[in-house]
């Protein structure tokens, strides 16, 4: 087993740990190293996320303590104490759902563009935007249902499908010509775990 003690990013950088005083250690090494090379930490910037803790911890630098954070950002991704997907998930719905609102007049109610030109558009503005980091996630059956519901929803209006029309979900994704939710995902882990193992 490996233990990632570090995740590092241009300028930013996330130290973990199993517990309070190695994660200080870890800081206080960064700092010395960052001090030897003349670089300065923004206290702003830097906060402490507990996951799965009773008690917030006390970490600090050059004895200011860092403000103990519910979630923080990290490369587009949120990442919450509770260790749960649903807030991101709904972050990333309502991001997927303000483009497709975008695109009705453009592009869903555009008589010039063909089915597939749509699709491909749907596939670029709003599924890539939705699936943002989904190769990591590991997602309970409730998370993917609501995903695969959202993208039924989304192909049913490009496609001008109504309840009324009493049309399967596999009849729609078949007249888009597009997969259901878990495939999406499944695609999108195979094709990331590639280029792990390639590296």
């Amino acid at each position: 087993m490996t233990l990632i003690r570090e995740m590092l990013f241009a300028d930013d950088a996330a130290l973990a740990a199993h517990s309070e005083e190695p994660l200080q250690q870890l800081l206080e090494r960064l700092t010395r190293a960052c001090n030897e090379f003349g670089l300065t930490i923004s206290r702003k910037k830097t906060n402490v996320m507990a996951q799965d803790v009773s008690n917030a911890p006390c970490i600090s630098i050059d004895d200011q303590t860092l403000e103990v954070m519910n979630d923080f950002t990290y490369l587009g991704s949120i990442i919450f104490n509770n260790l749960s997907l649903d807030a991101e998930l709904n972050t990333l719905i309502g991001k997927a759902a303000t483009a497709m609102a975008s695109l009705t007049n453009r592009a869903w109610n555009n008589n010039m563009l063909n089915k597939n030109t749509m699709m491909r558009m749907y596939q670029a503005c709003a599924i890539s935007m939705l699936l943002y980091c989904s190769e990591t996630w590991t997602l309970y059956t409730r998370q993917e249902r609501r995903l695969n519901d959202f993208h039924l929803y989304n192909l049913r209006n490009i496609l001008g499908i109504t309840w009324q029309d009493r049309v399967l979900n596999k009849d729609a994704l078949a007249k888009a010509n597009l997969p259901r939710m878990l495939a999406l995902l499944s695609h999108r882990r195979l094709h990331w775990l590639g280029h792990v193992v390639r590296m």
